[in-house]
């Protein structure tokens, strides 16, 4: 069963993740929208990508909010392993390695 949830938490992780690349992008084609200098200034500038989010936040609050949600949800994925997922014997760390290798195999 804990390895169930390990494998639901890092699928959830990744989707997280995902969600926050997708968020990312969308701010990023927003930026080369509003303009070519604003995309690059978006790109590379340290806070360029705060200043174009405050200054336009009419537009930019759903990407915002996309991606603080995902954060959130990528931490607590991260974290949920070590609070629901049964704690192993060191003695035994070898056989339960063996086992999760066959689990992945068959």
């Amino acid at each position: 069963m804990s390895t169930v949830i390990s494998f639901i938490c890092v699928g959830m992780f990744l989707l997280c993740i995902l969600v926050m690349l997708a968020s990312n992008m969308w701010m990023i084609v927003m930026a080369f929208q509003e303009s070519v200098v604003w995309g690059l200034v978006y790109l590379f500038l340290p806070f360029g990508a705060l200043a174009f989010m405050l200054t336009r936040w009419d537009r930019t609050w759903r990407p915002f909010v996309l991606n603080l949600n995902a954060l959130i949800g990528a931490i607590f994925f991260l974290l949920a392993p070590a609070f629901f997922v049964k704690r192993v014997d060191p003695t035994e760390v070898g056989s339960t390695m063996v086992s999760f290798f066959e689990l992945l195999i068959t």
